[in-house]
């Protein structure tokens, strides 16, 4: 992220101008993250199992990181049932099925940032042209079941 943070009252000066709604922020600080993406070599390892952000870490916009971890439990719950009654092999096909998921929302939540990032002003219409290809019949339902994690 370049530059520093603005201040509280900067802050609701640029969502005001940026989306017209005028805002109280709470919080008397602000704050900076990093969007990291990463993905656990293994997800299995004995008896130890990650999900979640331990086993994938994305960027939080969309929230695929909650709804994927989510989805992952969901998942491994009739998994465990079946690996404690002796099916050992049962978490590393659970793994082998979840990661796909993971990797897919690894690269929906990069494409999501990437649309966001700031370009300059003669990309611009560049931008808005291949964001207005996207949503014509029939890339529009590909993307719309992406972005809601219909795939995932």
């Amino acid at each position: 992220m370049g530059g520093p943070l603005p201040e509280r009252d900067d802050l609701e000066q640029l969502v005001a101008e940026r989306t017209g709604i005028t805002t109280a922020i709470a919080r008397e600080e602000t704050s900076a993250f990093l969007a990291q993406q990463h993905i656990a070599e293994h997800w299995v390892a004995g008896r130890v199992v990650l999900l979640g952000d331990a086993a994938h870490e994305l960027s939080p916009i969309g929230g695929q990181g909650m709804n994927l971890g989510l989805m992952d439990a969901a998942a491994l719950a009739p998994r465990l049932v079946a690996a404690l009654r002796g099916d050992a092999d049962e978490l590393v096909r659970w793994e082998g099925e979840r990661r796909p998921a993971a990797l897919r929302a690894m690269n929906q939540a990069a494409f999501n940032m990437a649309v966001g990032v700031p370009l300059p002003l003669l990309v611009q219409p560049l931008r808005r042209a291949a964001i207005r290809a996207l949503s014509v019949p029939p890339v529009r339902r590909r993307l719309a079941d992406a972005f809601t994690m219909q795939r995932l």
